[in-house]
């Protein structure tokens, strides 16, 4: 039996329950869910649901019954244009990922330790969260860009500032409304995209000087090198959306492994002494077992993107409900990875459940980086600067606490004001 809408708090008219859920998003979500269970209505078109294997099949869904919808405002969101949209996406990120040169990974990782040196020059204070972004958004530009980045980290920087007034609240406002904020990130949104279609272009044409004589040296090179190759249009939307999600969620996460390297002496005990053992020089990431399981860690109790969202591509079905087109599906990585009815001890810190031999995660329910299709283009990326930085960073610094971090919970969940010393070892 199909029931056409689940049960969920009591709305006002005009604004939801936007007003209750701005005041404490987390708990909001957490007392809708002990009320009402796995799927609730938040309002009159959003669901909210708490299953792994309900929001495993949402993500699996995507591109055919659901699409992602990137855009922060009411009047972009293309649902007839949606299938257009994912095959070209999905064509350049088969491009992107799955066939990434070695050579690409390997000449990041270079020049990604001569970043983190020029990041941290020795002992001092460092305001994290912003630092973690300027060395992580210049890595990302790095990866995707190679020679071509220089300006582009400080393109994505104002564009992902620009993006908090507007995205980071309950509303959908549209793009044609006169204020400053809008303005303003519709103006840098535009700037990103004309300096990527530049360097695409540019390096379209150094490539076709010397066809064949290329080894790719990074994702542009990759994307332009493939056999069909990417279009110069798919190749700017692919490059914008890897930019943007490499520049707030990597750097958060980087942000709470410090805090957590704080708060859990024993566990950065053990990392360092496996980082200690190594030759970081020439970082063997496979070898560094500990320092993984540590950031995977991190990222089950603090995934920067702790809240997920979907669309109905056309009228469907989640579970036993009916959804009509339009209607948005949401989730929170943060609560289901805090579920006692799948985790051992939940809100304790065991970098142990990802050792090998650990016994596996209970099906679907960690998505620190989503899943299915539209799974995080930057998680294989973010894995790889995350281990290294981490590691880096134990086996040159001790680390002490200035200021604590409170949670933040915006568009990304952030460590807001944490401030460590770092003292040379």
């Amino acid at each position: 039996m199909r029931y056409d809408r689940p049960p969920g708090p009591r709305t006002s008219r005009l604004l939801g329950n936007t007003l209750e859920y701005d005041r404490d998003r987390v708990g909001f979500l957490r007392r809708a869910h002990a009320e009402f269970g796995d799927v609730f209505s938040y309002d009159r078109r959003t669901v909210v649901v708490a299953d792994p294997e309900l929001i495993h099949g949402v993500l699996t869904r995507t591109n055919t019954d659901f699409d992602g919808d990137g855009s922060p405002f009411s009047n972009e969101r293309d649902l007839d244009g949606a299938d257009t949209s994912a095959d070209e996406w999905m064509a350049a990120r088969r491009v992107g990922w799955h066939r990434l040169s070695r050579s690409a990974v390997g000449a990041h990782v270079d020049r990604l330790a001569g970043m983190f040196d020029a990041t941290f020059t020795g002992s001092g204070s460092i305001d994290v969260l912003p630092t973690m972004e300027r060395l992580l958004g210049a890595a990302t530009a790095d990866f995707c860009l190679g020679r071509s980045a220089a300006g582009v980290p400080e393109l994505v920087a104002a564009s992902t500032a620009a993006l908090v007034p507007v995205g980071g609240t309950s509303y959908r406002l549209p793009s044609w409304l006169p204020t400053r904020s809008t303005r303003t990130f519709v103006e840098l949104r535009a700037q990103l995209w004309d300096g990527l279609g530049t360097a695409v272009r540019t390096r379209g044409t150094e490539l076709e000087r010397e066809p064949g004589q290329h080894e790719p040296r990074d994702l542009l090179d990759q994307l332009l090198l493939a056999d069909p190759r990417v279009s110069d249009g798919d190749a700017q939307r692919f490059l914008r959306g890897v930019l943007m999600a490499g520049y707030g969620v990597p750097a958060a996460a980087m942000s709470w492994v410090v805090d957590t390297l704080l708060d859990q002496p024993e566990h950065a005990g053990v990392v360092r002494a496996e980082v200690d053992a190594h030759d970081l020089r020439r970082p063997d990431v496979a070898a560094l077992v500990q320092t993984a399981a540590f950031v995977r860690e991190v990222l089950r109790l603090r995934p920067p993107t702790w809240l997920i969202g979907r669309h109905a591509r056309h009228d469907t079905t989640l579970g036993s409900w009916r959804l009509t087109r339009g209607a948005e599906v949401v989730f929170s990585p943060y609560l289901l990875h805090r579920d006692g009815r799948f985790w051992d001890q939940p809100e304790d810190f065991r970098p142990r459940r990802w050792l090998p031999g650990a016994p596996a995660p209970v099906r679907h329910a960690y998505v620190p980086f989503g899943a299915g299709p539209r799974v995080c283009v930057g998680a294989q990326l973010g894995m790889l600067q995350l281990t290294l930085i981490t590691a880096w960073l134990v086996a040159r610094f001790d680390l002490q606490r200035e200021q604590t971090a409170t949670e933040s919970f915006g568009g990304l969940l952030v460590p807001a004001g944490l401030r460590v010393r770092l003292t040379a070892r």
